[in-house]
């Protein structure tokens, strides 16, 4: 309901209390929504923390497929690069 009325912050709000509960917890279908919802909010490594979540517990082949596509896109277009130099300091 949230989403659909745009309110995203109170939708994660919500998401994240049911994140809380202990049916929530195994929830793939609700990890995935509050991936989609962290996303929104600008929130990306804890987006891709839910798309795990979501992966884990995806109560079937179609749930994988929607965790794995939507951290590949989190991973792809928010990714993180790591500069090295070639001395210490």
């Amino acid at each position: 309901f949230f989403l659909r009325k745009g309110w995203v912050f109170d939708a994660r709000s919500e998401l994240e209390r049911a994140a809380a509960h202990p049916d929530g917890r195994l929830d793939g279908e609700m990890w995935l929504m509050l991936a989609q919802t962290r996303a929104r909010t600008g929130d990306i490594g804890g987006a891709i923390a839910a798309c795990e979540r979501a992966h884990s517990h995806a109560k079937d082949a179609a749930g994988v497929e929607e965790a794995v596509a939507l951290k590949a896109y989190l991973d792809e277009a928010f990714g993180v690069v790591t500069i090295q130099g070639s001395a210490p300091g």
